[in-house]
């Protein structure tokens, strides 16, 4: 009887460790999850912004360089040159003004 009263004590205890445990398994494994589902929505996200600058970087090209070619008026060689490098310019121009004004500071790590 005594044994028994032992061993029933011994189940419960072994029986609540392993209620604990699986409940903290639980909780990480949500966890891992959660980081995991907004680590693809971010990368969706971006894959999305990424294809809309696209099209509105094609739509916007022929526009910028039928300007740029108006204004030089020179051979096609001397005027495609010319306008590929005032484009770059201000493509260069528009990415470091973006990312100063709106790109997301990174915390430092020590």
């Amino acid at each position: 009887m005594i044994k028994q009263t032992k061993d029933k004590k011994l189940i419960n205890k072994l029986d609540m460790k392993l209620k604990e445990k699986t409940i903290a398994l639980k909780a990480e494994i949500e966890k891992h999850t959660n980081d995991y589902k907004v680590e693809v929505k971010k990368a969706v996200l971006t894959a999305i912004v990424a294809a809309f600058s696209f099209l509105i970087a094609l739509e916007w090209r022929e526009v910028i360089k039928s300007r740029v070619d108006s204004l030089l008026e020179l051979t096609s060689i001397q005027g495609d040159f010319i306008s590929a490098m005032i484009i770059t310019f201000i493509g260069v121009l528009a990415i470091l003004l973006s990312t100063k004004f709106l790109g997301v500071k990174e915390e430092k790590k020590e």
